[in-house]
């Protein structure tokens, strides 16, 4: 098996957006899926899916793994050319509107698929 370093990913993210728009949602849910055994809830849309409103992402985990909080977890993922700005757009709008979650118990997530945010 080989494996992707940051560098090949962010390629892969470039040089097909709307692929990696269904993809990193699915790839995400399985790393997440293989290395947590105490997932309570993973709800995280991919393929055509991946336009479902709410959060991109909902994950209640029993134990903490060292990528992933225990608790509830909610993520967002951003493959657009402005990663900064989606960043912040998402934290403001679900600051704002925590869709009926407690933001004192919930970890917020931001993924992209490049080596850096801006």
């Amino acid at each position: 098996m080989r494996l992707l370093d940051g560098t090949q990913f962010s390629y892969m993210a470039n040089s097909n957006k709307e692929a990696m728009k269904s993809l990193l949602p699915e790839l995400v849910k399985k790393l997440i899926s293989s290395c947590c055994p105490n997932i309570k809830k993973i709800r995280m849309p991919g393929c055509n899916d991946v336009w479902t409103s709410g959060f991109d992402g909902i994950v209640e985990n029993d134990l903490e793994f060292k990528y992933v909080c225990s608790g509830v977890s909610v993520w967002e993922f951003g493959t657009n050319n402005h990663s900064l700005k989606k960043i912040n757009d998402d934290y403001e709008k679900r600051t704002k509107n925590p869709l009926g979650l407690d933001k004192k118990n919930t970890e917020f997530y931001l993924v992209i698929p490049k080596n850096r945010a801006y």
